[in-house]
C-alpha cells in the first residue's frame, strides 16, 4: 500500500526569513520595470514594444524563481552527489513540459476568443507569460515531480516553503489573466487595450500579488504553530 502523500509543514527561521525577503523583493522588482517604462515609449514600455518586453518579463520571472530556489534550497542539497546526466535528463524533462504548457496556454486563449489565425504571435507570447508565471515556477521548485505536483495541486498540501508560494502564485497569475481580458473589449479606444497587453500585466501582477500573499501566509502559519507549541 502506497504511503499518503503528506506535505513537510516545518520551516527553519532562515528559510522562512529567504522565502518572505525573497518573494517580496521579487514582486518589487517585477512591478518596477513593468510599469515604471509604461507610456514611456522605450523598449521596455509594454504599450510600444509588447511582444519583446512580454518576453523579457517573462524571462524575469523564470529568473528571479531561480535565485529564489537557491536561497531555499542550496542548503538541503548540500552533501548531494552532482550527476551530469541526471541533470540534463530533469532539464530536457522540464522544457518538455514547459514546451506542452505553452501549447496549452495558446489553446485555452483561442477557446476563450482569442484569433485563431490573425495575432498567433500575441497569443502565443501570452501563453509565455502564463507559462512562466504558473508552470515555469513550478518546474524550478518542483522540477517535473509528478507526485509533488499532485500533492500541492489535487491534494493541495503544499509544504510551508516555495510550495504555498507556487501554489497561490499560479492561481492568481490565472485569475489575473482571466481579469485582464475585461478592458480589452471597452470602448475606450486605449493603445494598452490590444490584445494581450491587459492580460499579459494582469497574468503578471496576479504572481505578483500571489507570491505576497503566499509570504503573510507563511508567516501566519509558522506563527500560530510556534503559538501553539508554547502554550
Amino acid at each position: 500500500m502506497a504511503a499518503p502523500m503528506v506535505s513537510n509543514n516545518s520551516i527553519s527561521k532562515k528559510t522562512l526569513r529567504n522565502i518572505v525577503i525573497g518573494n517580496v523583493t521579487s514582486a518589487i522588482i517585477l512591478i518596477l520595470i513593468t510599469y515604471i517604462p509604461f507610456h514611456g515609449k522605450s523598449q521596455l514600455d509594454i504599450v510600444s514594444n509588447p511582444l519583446g518586453v512580454t518576453k523579457f518579463l517573462s524571462a524575469s520571472v523564470m529568473f528571479l524563481h531561480g535565485i529564489l530556489h537557491f536561497l531555499t534550497q542550496h542548503q538541503s542539497n548540500k552533501g548531494q552527489k552532482f550527476r551530469l546526466g541526471i541533470l540534463v535528463k530533469s532539464i530536457l524533462k522540464s522544457a518538455l513540459v514547459f514546451a506542452a504548457s505553452l501549447v496549452f496556454f495558446h489553446v485555452i486563449a483561442i477557446m476563450f476568443g482569442a484569433a485563431f489565425i490573425n495575432e498567433t504571435a500575441e497569443t502565443f507570447h501570452f501563453a509565455m507569460m502564463l507559462s512562466s508565471t504558473t508552470v515555469g515556477p513550478l518546474l524550478i521548485h518542483l522540477q517535473s515531480n509528478v507526485e509533488s505536483w499532485s500533492r500541492v495541486f489535487v491534494f493541495e498540501s503544499p509544504d510551508l516553503g516555495m510550495e504555498t508560494t507556487v501554489f497561490i502564485s499560479s492561481i492568481t497569475s490565472v485569475v489575473g489573466a482571466w481579469l485582464g481580458a475585461f478592458p480589452i473589449p471597452l470602448d475606450w479606444d486605449k493603445p494598452w487595450q490590444a490584445w494581450p497587453i491587459t492580460c499579459v500585466l494582469g497574468a503578471l501582477t496576479g504572481h505578483c500579488v500571489g507570491i505576497l500573499v503566499a509570504s503573510v501566509h507563511v508567516c501566519l502559519q509558522v506563527y500560530k504553530q510556534n503559538k501553539f507549541k508554547l502554550t
